[in-house]
Protein backbone atom coordinates (compact mmCIF):
# COMPACT_ATOMS: atom_id res chain seq x y z
CA UNK A 1 0.00 0.00 0.00
CA UNK A 2 2.92 2.56 0.12
CA UNK A 3 4.15 4.43 2.40
CA UNK A 4 1.77 6.02 5.14
CA UNK A 5 3.35 8.87 7.15
CA UNK A 6 2.06 10.08 10.14
CA UNK A 7 -0.86 11.88 9.47
CA UNK A 8 -2.89 8.66 10.43
CA UNK A 9 -3.23 10.36 13.22
CA UNK A 10 -5.51 12.84 11.87
CA UNK A 11 -3.59 15.83 11.88
CA UNK A 12 -3.38 19.62 10.62
CA UNK A 13 -3.45 18.04 7.05
CA UNK A 14 -6.67 15.66 7.10
CA UNK A 15 -8.60 18.81 8.27
CA UNK A 16 -6.49 20.65 5.96
CA UNK A 17 -7.93 18.60 2.63
CA UNK A 18 -11.22 18.87 4.08
CA UNK A 19 -11.33 22.35 4.53
CA UNK A 20 -9.11 23.54 2.01
CA UNK A 21 -9.89 21.02 -1.43
CA UNK A 22 -13.63 19.84 -0.64
CA UNK A 23 -15.38 23.57 -0.06
CA UNK A 24 -14.43 24.18 -3.86
CA UNK A 25 -15.18 20.62 -4.71
CA UNK A 26 -18.45 21.43 -4.12
CA UNK A 27 -18.63 24.42 -4.87
CA UNK A 28 -17.26 23.54 -8.43
CA UNK A 29 -19.89 20.70 -8.18
CA UNK A 30 -22.66 23.04 -8.07
CA UNK A 31 -21.64 25.08 -11.10
CA UNK A 32 -21.30 21.96 -13.26
CA UNK A 33 -24.66 20.82 -12.00
CA UNK A 34 -25.73 24.34 -13.48
CA UNK A 35 -24.70 23.69 -16.82
CA UNK A 36 -24.65 20.18 -17.79
CA UNK A 37 -26.88 17.65 -17.87
CA UNK A 38 -26.15 15.99 -15.10
CA UNK A 39 -28.31 17.89 -12.93
CA UNK A 40 -27.81 16.13 -9.96
CA UNK A 41 -24.21 16.21 -9.65
CA UNK A 42 -24.54 17.88 -6.00
CA UNK A 43 -26.50 15.83 -3.85
CA UNK A 44 -25.91 16.31 -0.25
CA UNK A 45 -24.17 12.54 0.84
CA UNK A 46 -21.25 13.71 -1.55
CA UNK A 47 -19.92 16.15 1.46
CA UNK A 48 -20.54 13.67 3.93
CA UNK A 49 -18.18 11.27 1.63
CA UNK A 50 -15.86 13.44 1.24
CA UNK A 51 -15.14 14.29 4.67
CA UNK A 52 -14.91 11.30 5.46
CA UNK A 53 -12.14 10.32 3.01
CA UNK A 54 -10.31 13.45 3.85
CA UNK A 55 -10.04 13.45 7.46
CA UNK A 56 -8.87 9.60 7.67
CA UNK A 57 -7.36 9.18 4.22
CA UNK A 58 -6.15 5.61 4.42
CA UNK A 59 -8.86 4.51 6.35
CA UNK A 60 -11.71 2.12 4.81
CA UNK A 61 -14.01 5.18 4.32
CA UNK A 62 -11.53 5.99 0.97
CA UNK A 63 -11.49 2.59 -0.87
CA UNK A 64 -13.25 2.88 -4.03
CA UNK A 65 -15.76 0.59 -3.42
CA UNK A 66 -16.80 3.05 -0.09
CA UNK A 67 -16.90 6.21 -2.20
CA UNK A 68 -17.94 5.82 -5.68
CA UNK A 69 -19.14 1.77 -6.02
CA UNK A 70 -21.72 1.60 -3.27
CA UNK A 71 -22.96 5.17 -3.66
CA UNK A 72 -23.45 4.64 -7.11
CA UNK A 73 -25.38 1.14 -6.45
CA UNK A 74 -27.14 2.99 -4.19
CA UNK A 75 -28.74 5.32 -6.35
CA UNK A 76 -29.64 2.71 -9.00
CA UNK A 77 -31.65 1.08 -6.17
CA UNK A 78 -33.43 4.03 -5.30
CA UNK A 79 -34.12 4.92 -9.04
CA UNK A 80 -35.27 1.15 -9.30
CA UNK A 81 -37.69 1.79 -6.54
CA UNK A 82 -38.75 5.11 -7.47
CA UNK A 83 -39.60 3.71 -10.85
CA UNK A 84 -41.52 0.68 -9.36
CA UNK A 85 -43.31 1.83 -6.54
CA UNK A 86 -42.88 5.49 -6.39
CA UNK A 87 -42.39 7.74 -3.16
CA UNK A 88 -43.93 5.98 -0.20
CA UNK A 89 -43.34 4.52 2.94
CA UNK A 90 -42.45 0.83 1.64
CA UNK A 91 -40.19 2.39 -0.68
CA UNK A 92 -37.81 3.99 1.88
CA UNK A 93 -38.02 0.95 4.08
CA UNK A 94 -36.73 -0.48 1.30
CA UNK A 95 -33.78 1.76 -0.19
CA UNK A 96 -32.92 1.68 3.32
CA UNK A 97 -32.55 -2.25 2.99
CA UNK A 98 -31.25 -1.94 -0.22
CA UNK A 99 -28.28 0.60 0.91
CA UNK A 100 -27.48 -1.45 3.93
CA UNK A 101 -27.25 -4.76 2.26
CA UNK A 102 -25.17 -3.34 -0.40
CA UNK A 103 -22.36 -1.55 2.22
CA UNK A 104 -22.51 -5.02 3.65
CA UNK A 105 -22.39 -7.39 0.82
CA UNK A 106 -19.23 -4.71 -0.86
CA UNK A 107 -18.02 -4.73 2.38
CA UNK A 108 -17.82 -0.93 2.39
CA UNK A 109 -17.74 2.30 5.07
CA UNK A 110 -20.06 4.05 3.06
CA UNK A 111 -23.12 4.67 5.50
CA UNK A 112 -23.96 7.67 2.73
CA UNK A 113 -25.24 5.33 0.36
CA UNK A 114 -28.24 4.57 2.63
CA UNK A 115 -29.20 8.48 2.23
CA UNK A 116 -28.21 8.22 -1.51
CA UNK A 117 -30.54 5.30 -1.90
CA UNK A 118 -33.51 7.20 -0.22
CA UNK A 119 -32.68 10.44 -1.96
CA UNK A 120 -33.50 9.52 -5.14
CA UNK A 121 -36.68 8.77 -4.18
CA UNK A 122 -37.32 12.26 -3.35
CA UNK A 123 -35.83 13.80 -6.58
CA UNK A 124 -38.78 14.80 -9.17
CA UNK A 125 -38.26 12.72 -12.22
CA UNK A 126 -34.88 11.62 -11.44
CA UNK A 127 -34.27 8.97 -14.18
CA UNK A 128 -30.49 7.87 -15.06
CA UNK A 129 -28.98 10.99 -14.81
CA UNK A 130 -29.32 10.72 -11.04
CA UNK A 131 -27.01 7.51 -10.93
CA UNK A 132 -24.68 9.02 -13.79
CA UNK A 133 -24.69 12.17 -11.70
CA UNK A 134 -23.73 10.18 -8.35
CA UNK A 135 -21.27 8.23 -10.42
CA UNK A 136 -19.28 11.21 -12.06
CA UNK A 137 -19.52 13.29 -8.71
CA UNK A 138 -18.10 10.31 -6.41
CA UNK A 139 -15.39 9.46 -9.36
CA UNK A 140 -14.54 13.50 -9.57
CA UNK A 141 -14.33 13.28 -5.90
CA UNK A 142 -12.12 10.17 -5.40
CA UNK A 143 -9.38 11.09 -8.42
CA UNK A 144 -9.23 14.54 -6.36
CA UNK A 145 -8.95 12.46 -3.27
CA UNK A 146 -6.44 10.07 -4.52
CA UNK A 147 -4.24 13.01 -5.82
CA UNK A 148 -4.19 14.77 -2.64
CA UNK A 149 -3.11 11.45 -0.75
CA UNK A 150 -0.29 10.81 -3.22
CA UNK A 151 0.85 14.81 -3.12
CA UNK A 152 0.93 13.46 0.83
CA UNK A 153 3.09 10.52 0.96
CA UNK A 154 5.31 12.01 -1.82
CA UNK A 155 6.40 14.93 0.47
CA UNK A 156 7.72 13.72 3.77
CA UNK A 157 7.95 17.54 4.87
CA UNK A 158 4.34 18.33 4.67
CA UNK A 159 3.39 14.89 6.11
CA UNK A 160 5.78 15.53 9.27
CA UNK A 161 4.60 19.13 9.29
CA UNK A 162 0.45 18.48 9.53
CA UNK A 163 1.01 15.14 11.85
CA UNK A 164 -0.36 15.54 15.31
CA UNK A 165 2.09 15.99 17.64
CA UNK A 166 2.09 13.17 20.11
CA UNK A 167 0.86 13.64 23.59
CA UNK A 168 3.50 13.03 26.05
CA UNK A 169 4.36 9.67 26.77
CA UNK A 170 2.81 8.56 23.54
CA UNK A 171 4.69 5.69 21.54
CA UNK A 172 6.69 6.68 18.67
CA UNK A 173 5.62 5.49 15.37
CA UNK A 174 5.85 1.71 15.71
CA UNK A 175 4.80 1.29 18.72
CA UNK A 176 7.97 1.45 20.94
CA UNK A 177 9.12 3.87 23.44
CA UNK A 178 12.49 5.23 23.50
CA UNK A 179 14.15 3.70 27.08
CA UNK A 180 14.44 6.08 30.34
CA UNK A 181 17.67 7.18 31.53
CA UNK A 182 18.19 8.44 34.69
CA UNK A 183 19.23 8.16 38.28
CA UNK A 184 17.24 5.10 38.97
CA UNK A 185 18.49 3.34 35.69
CA UNK A 186 20.32 0.08 36.94
CA UNK A 187 21.42 -0.83 34.03
CA UNK A 188 25.34 -0.29 33.56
Amino acid sequence: MGHRPKLERQGLAASAGALLILPPFMALTHHLSLHTELKFLLFPPLASLGYRAFRTPWGTATQFRSVVVAPTLGSVCGLALNTWIGLNAPAIAFAVIAGILLVDVLRADAPPTLAVSVLVLLATDPGWAFPLSVLAATSGLYLIFLVWRRLLTLSPSIARACARPRARGEPRAGGHRRPRRGPSDSSG
